[in-house]
Protein backbone atom coordinates (compact mmCIF):
# COMPACT_ATOMS: atom_id res chain seq x y z
CA UNK A 1 0.00 0.00 0.00
CA UNK A 2 1.20 3.50 -0.85
CA UNK A 3 -0.34 6.61 0.71
CA UNK A 4 0.38 10.03 -0.79
CA UNK A 5 -0.62 13.28 0.90
CA UNK A 6 -0.19 16.61 -0.86
CA UNK A 7 -1.65 19.66 0.86
CA UNK A 8 -5.40 19.19 1.17
CA UNK A 9 -5.44 16.08 -1.02
CA UNK A 10 -4.50 12.46 -0.51
CA UNK A 11 -4.65 9.13 -2.33
CA UNK A 12 -4.02 5.47 -1.58
CA UNK A 13 -2.75 2.81 -3.93
CA UNK A 14 -3.34 -0.83 -3.03
CA UNK A 15 -4.06 -4.09 -4.87
CA UNK A 16 -7.50 -2.77 -5.85
CA UNK A 17 -6.20 0.45 -7.41
CA UNK A 18 -6.21 4.13 -6.46
CA UNK A 19 -8.75 5.86 -4.29
CA UNK A 20 -9.16 9.27 -2.70
CA UNK A 21 -8.16 9.44 0.95
CA UNK A 22 -11.17 9.90 3.22
CA UNK A 23 -11.68 13.29 4.87
CA UNK A 24 -11.24 11.65 8.28
CA UNK A 25 -7.87 10.13 7.30
CA UNK A 26 -6.70 13.39 5.71
CA UNK A 27 -7.71 15.38 8.81
CA UNK A 28 -5.90 12.90 11.08
CA UNK A 29 -2.76 13.13 8.92
CA UNK A 30 -2.79 16.94 8.96
CA UNK A 31 -3.40 17.05 12.72
CA UNK A 32 -0.49 14.65 13.24
CA UNK A 33 1.70 17.03 11.22
CA UNK A 34 0.62 19.98 13.37
CA UNK A 35 1.50 17.99 16.52
CA UNK A 36 4.83 16.64 15.28
CA UNK A 37 7.96 18.11 16.85
CA UNK A 38 9.94 18.30 13.59
CA UNK A 39 7.15 20.03 11.67
CA UNK A 40 6.43 22.32 14.61
CA UNK A 41 9.96 23.71 14.74
CA UNK A 42 10.74 23.69 11.02
CA UNK A 43 7.53 25.21 9.67
CA UNK A 44 5.54 26.78 12.51
CA UNK A 45 7.85 28.11 15.23
CA UNK A 46 8.59 31.84 14.72
CA UNK A 47 6.11 31.91 11.82
CA UNK A 48 2.75 31.72 13.61
CA UNK A 49 1.19 34.00 16.15
CA UNK A 50 0.47 32.53 19.56
CA UNK A 51 3.35 30.04 19.80
CA UNK A 52 4.61 29.89 23.39
CA UNK A 53 7.84 28.24 24.58
CA UNK A 54 8.24 27.39 28.30
CA UNK A 55 10.96 25.77 30.38
CA UNK A 56 9.56 22.79 32.29
CA UNK A 57 12.47 21.92 34.58
CA UNK A 58 15.11 19.23 34.95
CA UNK A 59 14.46 15.49 35.17
CA UNK A 60 16.01 12.07 34.68
CA UNK A 61 14.86 10.20 31.56
CA UNK A 62 16.34 6.86 30.50
CA UNK A 63 19.15 7.42 33.02
CA UNK A 64 20.06 10.73 31.36
CA UNK A 65 19.69 14.23 32.72
CA UNK A 66 17.22 16.21 30.64
CA UNK A 67 15.60 19.60 30.48
CA UNK A 68 11.89 19.62 29.66
CA UNK A 69 10.69 22.26 27.21
CA UNK A 70 7.02 22.85 26.47
CA UNK A 71 5.74 24.39 23.24
CA UNK A 72 2.09 25.32 22.72
CA UNK A 73 0.04 26.98 20.00
CA UNK A 74 -3.21 28.95 19.78
CA UNK A 75 -5.28 25.77 19.47
CA UNK A 76 -3.83 24.52 22.78
CA UNK A 77 -1.72 21.80 21.17
CA UNK A 78 1.15 21.16 23.57
CA UNK A 79 4.38 19.28 22.90
CA UNK A 80 6.63 18.49 25.88
CA UNK A 81 10.19 17.69 24.82
CA UNK A 82 12.88 16.03 26.93
CA UNK A 83 16.25 17.40 25.78
CA UNK A 84 19.44 15.60 26.82
CA UNK A 85 21.56 18.03 28.86
CA UNK A 86 24.83 16.67 27.41
CA UNK A 87 24.02 16.29 23.71
CA UNK A 88 21.18 18.86 23.48
CA UNK A 89 19.21 16.32 21.40
CA UNK A 90 15.58 15.37 22.00
CA UNK A 91 15.02 12.01 23.72
CA UNK A 92 11.22 12.22 23.93
CA UNK A 93 8.36 14.30 22.62
CA UNK A 94 5.07 14.01 24.50
CA UNK A 95 1.68 15.30 23.44
CA UNK A 96 -1.91 14.64 24.37
CA UNK A 97 -4.75 13.95 22.00
CA UNK A 98 -8.43 13.49 22.64
CA UNK A 99 -9.91 10.03 22.27
CA UNK A 100 -12.58 10.49 19.57
CA UNK A 101 -15.09 8.31 21.44
CA UNK A 102 -14.60 9.28 25.09
CA UNK A 103 -13.02 12.73 24.57
CA UNK A 104 -10.55 11.80 27.34
CA UNK A 105 -6.91 12.84 26.89
CA UNK A 106 -4.58 10.15 25.55
CA UNK A 107 -0.82 10.51 25.96
CA UNK A 108 1.28 9.92 22.84
CA UNK A 109 5.07 9.71 23.21
CA UNK A 110 7.78 9.67 20.53
CA UNK A 111 11.16 8.21 21.59
CA UNK A 112 14.38 9.11 19.76
CA UNK A 113 17.69 7.24 20.09
CA UNK A 114 20.78 5.92 18.32
CA UNK A 115 21.69 9.33 16.89
CA UNK A 116 24.20 9.41 14.03
CA UNK A 117 25.48 12.31 11.93
CA UNK A 118 24.52 11.95 8.27
CA UNK A 119 25.46 14.67 5.78
CA UNK A 120 25.98 17.03 8.73
CA UNK A 121 22.52 16.32 10.21
CA UNK A 122 22.33 14.55 13.58
CA UNK A 123 19.62 11.95 12.97
CA UNK A 124 17.88 9.42 15.24
CA UNK A 125 18.18 5.95 13.72
CA UNK A 126 15.57 4.54 16.11
CA UNK A 127 12.19 6.22 16.52
CA UNK A 128 9.30 4.64 18.34
CA UNK A 129 5.84 5.80 19.38
CA UNK A 130 3.53 4.78 22.18
CA UNK A 131 -0.08 5.73 22.74
CA UNK A 132 -1.70 5.34 26.15
CA UNK A 133 1.36 3.39 27.31
CA UNK A 134 1.33 0.86 24.44
CA UNK A 135 3.94 0.83 21.68
CA UNK A 136 2.19 1.40 18.35
CA UNK A 137 5.18 1.79 16.02
CA UNK A 138 8.93 1.54 15.84
CA UNK A 139 11.30 2.41 13.01
CA UNK A 140 14.94 1.38 12.91
CA UNK A 141 16.92 2.88 10.07
CA UNK A 142 20.02 1.31 8.56
CA UNK A 143 20.77 4.20 6.20
CA UNK A 144 19.51 7.71 5.62
CA UNK A 145 20.03 10.24 2.81
CA UNK A 146 18.99 13.87 2.69
CA UNK A 147 18.20 16.12 -0.27
CA UNK A 148 18.17 13.34 -2.85
CA UNK A 149 16.39 15.45 -5.46
CA UNK A 150 12.97 13.78 -5.40
CA UNK A 151 10.71 15.48 -7.91
CA UNK A 152 7.52 17.09 -6.55
CA UNK A 153 5.57 15.24 -9.25
CA UNK A 154 6.05 12.00 -7.25
CA UNK A 155 3.51 13.31 -4.75
CA UNK A 156 0.53 13.47 -7.11
CA UNK A 157 -2.35 11.26 -8.16
CA UNK A 158 -0.83 11.10 -11.66
CA UNK A 159 2.30 9.51 -10.19
CA UNK A 160 0.20 6.84 -8.46
CA UNK A 161 -1.72 6.22 -11.69
CA UNK A 162 1.58 5.73 -13.52
CA UNK A 163 2.72 3.27 -10.84
CA UNK A 164 -0.62 1.44 -11.01
CA UNK A 165 -0.31 1.12 -14.80
CA UNK A 166 2.98 -0.76 -14.23
CA UNK A 167 1.97 -3.03 -11.36
CA UNK A 168 -1.82 -3.16 -11.31
CA UNK A 169 -2.51 -5.28 -14.32
CA UNK A 170 -0.22 -8.14 -13.25
CA UNK A 171 -2.39 -11.00 -12.04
Amino acid sequence: MIDVFNGDEGWSLDKEGIEETSAVTLDAFQENLRRGMDNFFRFRFNKEEGIVLRYGGMDLVDMKQVDWVEVSDREHRVIRIAIDRNTHLPLRAVNFQRDPDTRNPVEEVDYFSNYQTIQGVVTPFRVSRSRAGRRISESVYTSVQFNTGLDDSLFTRASLEERWSKIGKKK
